[in-house]
């Protein structure tokens, strides 16, 4: 979850269904994110682009957050 149209440099995340948030920075400078998708195993990629206008692709794994 961020702003709407604006640049950040983090996700907020639950992994109890809401009960907790919590911030992940994925990068120092923000970051004007368009999409954000979850491929498989809960890995998400977050496409947007940074202050120079270069398009950036960001690759978490969020796997370890979870029980199994």
């Amino acid at each position: 979850m961020g702003k709407d149209q604006q640049a950040t440099s983090y996700v907020t995340f639950s992994v109890d269904e809401g009960r907790t948030w919590n911030d992940y920075y994925f990068s120092e400078t923000p970051i004007e994110i368009y999409n954000i998708n979850e491929i498989v195993n809960n890995s998400l990629y977050i496409y947007g682009r940074d202050s120079s206008d270069r398009g950036v692709i960001i690759g978490l794994d969020m796997s370890g957050l979870f029980e199994k």
